[in-house]
């Protein structure tokens, strides 16, 4: 659904916020034959500096998003606010040359189709804080904690807590300054709405 690549600095994908947007991946034609979308997002830039916030990703199975991985990738990703529904199948990749930060996400009704997916680091770094020590943490380097991320009626993925991951973040003062609501509160939609008509 989306992408983003390039392999030169001139190519960089910097200062890119993905807000308040509808990821419906209903299809009769998935990957993984259950009529879930499997290429949700893909972030592999040679110096991708992104925001995904506010966003509804729905009925998918995979790469929601994926980070880094193959050529030379250098990814940042701060993900937060954004709510996950009725998914089977994979949730984060998170590949080598990316760091991740994800707060106050909602995962619900998130169900692995296969072992494997419950695996969500995959060579980069990531940091998914799900219980209020894991996001007081981010305090000593963000100045704030985090918020931790929700998992309602949903299966055990193993979500990391590298703190290599909130380091990078340490020059982008955006991290820092973001409002990021808790994860309860999105529960039932995030502010401003996902999808067409409400942008």
């Amino acid at each position: 659904m989306i992408v983003t690549g390039g392999t030169t600095q001139a190519e960089a994908n910097t200062g890119i916020t993905i807000s308040n947007n509808l990821f419906s991946g209903r299809t009769k034609w998935s990957a993984r034959c259950q009529d879930r979308h499997y290429w949700t997002a893909l972030f592999s830039g040679a110096n991708d500096q992104i925001t995904m916030a506010r966003n509804c990703i729905d009925s998918t199975s995979g790469r929601s998003p994926k980070t880094g991985g193959s050529g030379n990738p250098k990814v940042l990703l701060h993900y937060y606010n954004n709510l996950h529904t009725n998914i089977i199948g994979e949730t984060f990749e998170v590949g080598s040359g990316s760091n991740l930060l994800a707060e106050g996400n909602v995962f619900e009704n998130v169900k692995m189709q296969d072992p494997g997916d419950l695996k969500t680091q995959d060579g980069g770094h990531s940091y998914v804080p799900m219980k209020p020590a894991e996001a007081d943490r981010c305090k000593s380097i963000l100045g704030r904690p985090c918020a931790t991320n929700l998992l309602i009626q949903s299966s055990p993925y193993k979500f990391s807590v590298d703190t290599q991951a909130v380091d990078a973040f340490k020059a982008y003062p955006a991290a820092a300054q973001a409002k990021v609501l808790p994860a309860s509160s999105i529960q039932h939609g995030v502010p401003g709405r996902c999808g067409v008509g409400y942008m």
